[in-house]
């Protein structure tokens, strides 16, 4: 009765987290809309952040609330899925891994902010500036860490929840879209792993093209969002997915 009864609010939540995600990753300074730089770029990355303190501490707050919104659609997910072994597991292993991957992103919003303060208001002693910029900058890197870790484990995560949840989702457009996206998701996981260790390649391109999978993984997420908030996606024990929606 309340897994039953959380799912059309944990859909709503979804639709509405993965909604603000793409609205906030256009504001963002640093994004498309405001002096566009590479996040490989880490001078260039922490500049622009402080260049637009007010605009990244903004979104960096609502951006935070977007996640934890996004946890609560993970949570209701897990309390409907039955706790089965075969697909249902994987399905479960997968949303854990994203519970994780979203601690992580939540972790390198505080790291911006501390960024913007250093880049705004020193460490609260007289301090030489080239000493700022490398205390700036090993923040981005310790960031640039944590989203690896983050983006490694979330594609990861959104590879077996769409795969586990495939079994679960009813015939047709809604399984497609959940296929489709694990297989996005191991494409984005083998172009994360490519940028890792191959630095003889265009990292702009793989980017890019990283970027490309996960919209379509953010897009399956509003998908699954609205069949759960319909109804039309049933989490119940013995349901298979023979449904057809």
């Amino acid at each position: 009765m309340g897994a039953t009864s959380d799912m059309p609010i944990g859909g709503l939540v979804l639709i509405v987290s993965a909604g603000m995600t793409i609205v906030l990753s256009l504001l963002a300074p640093g994004g498309p809309l405001f002096e566009p730089v590479s996040q490989f770029d880490f001078v260039a990355a922490s500049d622009v952040l402080g260049d637009y303190a007010n605009l990244t501490n903004a979104v960096l707050l609502i951006f935070a609330i977007a996640m934890l919104l996004f946890l609560y659609g993970l949570i209701s997910i897990w309390r409907a899925v039955p706790a089965e072994v075969g697909m249902d597991t994987v399905a479960r292993t997968g949303l854990l891994m994203l519970v994780f991957s979203i601690c992580c992103l939540i972790v390198t919003m505080g790291l911006n902010h501390a960024i913007v303060h250093v880049s705004m208001h020193g460490i609260g002693s007289e301090q030489p500036e080239a000493r700022l910029q490398d205390l700036a900058l090993m923040l981005q890197s310790t960031k640039f860490g944590l989203r690896y870790i983050a983006g490694t484990f979330g594609i990861l995560g959104v590879a077996l929840l769409s795969i586990g949840l495939s079994t679960r989702v009813p015939s047709g457009f809604h399984k497609v879209a959940a296929r489709v996206t694990a297989v996005c998701s191991v494409l984005g996981l083998i172009l994360v792993l490519i940028t890792e260790h191959f630095h003889d390649i265009d990292i702009g391109q793989i980017a890019q093209a990283s970027l490309l999978l996960v919209v379509v993984m953010i897009v399956w997420v509003i998908i699954l969002g609205l069949g759960l908030y319909k109804g039309v996606i049933d989490f119940s024990p013995g349901t298979s997915g023979e449904q057809t929606g």
